[in-house]
């Protein structure tokens, strides 16, 4: 946990108690960051299922992450961030149906870690009069739903079928909306 990159504090704006902070044991700190990263990065190799598809939606995320921390006066991260989305909009290129090169497992797999990683390094910040960082995780939550609820959803339809949470099978979103009958070209529309 270099770099203090830790979910060590919560904030919650709709907790009615007398605070929205929930402070978390360390290792209650390190299993939810492990499986915040871990979450993340399975989420986008998953959405990696479509030409085009997870590059083209995260360049979209990636640039709610660039506002977000132009607008909170960070310099390092929107940065990093652009250069994050001209290499991936030069990939895209490529990438877009009919493909050329595909992202593969190493794409996706980086992606989603700088993805986790950078979510929780710009929602957090430090509570005045106290000594101590907060994580904004509805934010975090937010930013990152399309990929987080397409795998929420899968992985309950496999429990609920009995299968293996990790078993491959064509249920994802995409998936159902090809079967519907749309285009990849259109289906990549819509995540966008």
């Amino acid at each position: 946990f270099s770099n203090n990159i830790q979910i060590k504090n919560l904030y919650f704006p709709f907790l009615s108690s007398g605070s929205n902070f929930i402070h978390l044991p360390i290792l209650l700190s390190i299993f939810i960051t492990v499986f915040w990263i871990v979450g993340i990065v399975n989420a986008v190799n998953w959405l990696d299922g479509l030409d085009g598809l997870a590059s083209g939606t995260l360049n979209i995320l990636f640039f709610g992450l660039f506002l977000f921390s132009i607008k909170n006066g960070y310099f390092y991260y929107p940065t990093l961030l652009i250069s994050l989305i001209g290499s991936n909009l030069a990939f895209l290129r490529y990438n877009s149906n009919p493909s050329k090169i595909i992202m593969g497992d190493g794409g996706s797999n980086f992606l989603g870690f700088l993805l986790a990683v950078l979510t929780i390094l710009i929602f957090r910040d430090t509570v005045a009069n106290k000594n101590f960082d907060i994580i904004y995780f509805e934010r975090c939550i937010l930013i990152t739903a399309i990929p987080l609820l397409d795998m929420t959803r899968v992985i309950i339809q496999r429990i609920i079928s009995q299968k293996s949470p990790f078993f491959p099978d064509n249920n994802h979103l995409h998936h159902l909306l090809l079967n519907r009958g749309f285009s990849v070209k259109k289906v990549v529309k819509i995540y966008y």
